[in-house]
Parts: C-alpha cells; sequence; structure tokens
C-alpha cells in the first residue's frame, strides 16, 4: 500500500465530512464480504503487485440509516472524484454492491414486493446516470434491504465530479436480477470513446 497516499485520500474525504475517514495503516484488519468480491474480480489470486488499492468500506450504519445517508455519500463521491481527477496516475473506482435483500420469502430477511422495482431502478440508474432516481428508493431501501445501494450515490457522486474532462458512457452488461435471494447487477462506466 502507499499510505501518504492512502493519508490525502483521507484528508480530501474528511474536509468534505470532519472524521468520515480514517486510516488504519499498519494493522491487520479482516476484509468483509463486499471488500473480498470486488478485489477477487481484479485479482483473482489475490496477489496484486502492480496497483497501489485504497480499499473504502461502508460504515454498519448503513443498514438502518441508507434512505437517509444517500445524499451525503454523493456528496463524499464527489470529494472522491475530485481526489483522483487531482492525482497524476490513472484511477480505477470498483465498487460492489448488493441490490435487495428481499426478494424470496424463505431467508431471514423476508420477502418484500418492492425488491424488485428497487433493483430495477438501479439498472435504469445505471443506464442513464439520472440521479432523481435515488430520491424515490430513499424511502424504500432500508425497507428492501439493500446493504449497498450507497454506492451507487457515492459513485455517481465521483463521476459527477470527473464530468469535465469529458461525458461518461455506462453499460450495463447483466441487467438487475436475483438469482439468489438479494438482486446483483453488472455495469460499467467509461470516459471517452467507446470500447465495447
Amino acid at each position: 500500500g502507499d499510505p501518504a497516499l492512502a493519508e490525502r485520500f483521507a484528508e480530501a474525504l474528511n474536509a468534505e465530512r470532519p472524521g468520515v475517514a480514517t486510516v488504519l495503516s499498519g494493522m491487520e484488519v479482516p476484509l468483509r464480504w463486499g471488500e473480498v468480491f470486488p478485489l477477487r474480480s481484479i485479482s483473482p489470486s489475490g496477489k496484486l503487485t502492480s496497483a497501489t488499492l485504497i480499499v473504502l468500506s461502508l460504515p454498519a450504519s448503513r443498514r438502518k440509516e441508507s434512505g437517509r445517508l444517500g445524499s451525503e455519500f454523493g456528496r463524499l463521491g464527489l470529494a472522491l472524484g475530485r481526489f483522483l481527477e487531482a492525482q497524476d496516475f490513472t484511477s480505477a473506482l470498483l465498487i460492489s454492491t448488493d441490490l435487495a435483500h428481499t426478494h424470496w420469502g424463505n431467508t431471514s430477511f423476508g420477502a418484500n414486493p418492492n425488491a424488485q422495482d428497487f433493483d430495477d431502478a438501479c439498472g435504469r440508474w445505471a443506464t442513464t446516470l439520472d440521479d432523481s432516481i435515488f430520491a424515490i428508493q430513499e424511502s424504500i431501501v432500508v425497507s428492501v434491504k439493500s446493504c449497498g445501494w450507497l454506492g451507487l450515490p457515492l459513485l455517481h457522486g465521483a463521476l459527477s465530479a470527473t464530468a469535465a474532462g469529458g461525458g461518461w458512457h455506462s453499460a450495463l452488461l447483466a441487467k438487475p436480477c436475483a438469482p439468489t435471494y438479494y438482486g446483483m447487477m453488472v455495469a460499467t462506466f467509461d470516459r471517452g470513446e467507446r470500447t465495447f
């Protein structure tokens, strides 16, 4: 890792909201599923030697307060995007976000009739980058139990902060679906010429 880069990153986020970011350097911190899955997608072997990583974890409070925190995470995304844009290296932002966890009634989460509509709205955001969709989702995100939804407003803020250098193109590679009790989708966002 690069502790100096991580410190500068934390300072940029804390300038937006004091106390929101902490750097844990030199200590082992267990990764959660939400961090492990995206890291495995960029390095299946578990060893990454050619890049510097900064792992940003969502707070545990997201489970009950996501609707209230959506706008704030959008602002943090703006700070994140401005920070990345100001660096002299190429960066990539990888966000892992489970969608609604309430598609099946036979789990401890139970079923919620809004689960598919919520997930479909995530797909609409990914194809249009229309953040007004988030305002509708804020009222149901807790009841559909989407533990990672805050990653979408965060990503939207980051994309918005860097849009001045060229527009973003999005592609929904796997539309929202629920092959298990929780929904998922895959989307990419790139600047400049389309490469797909």
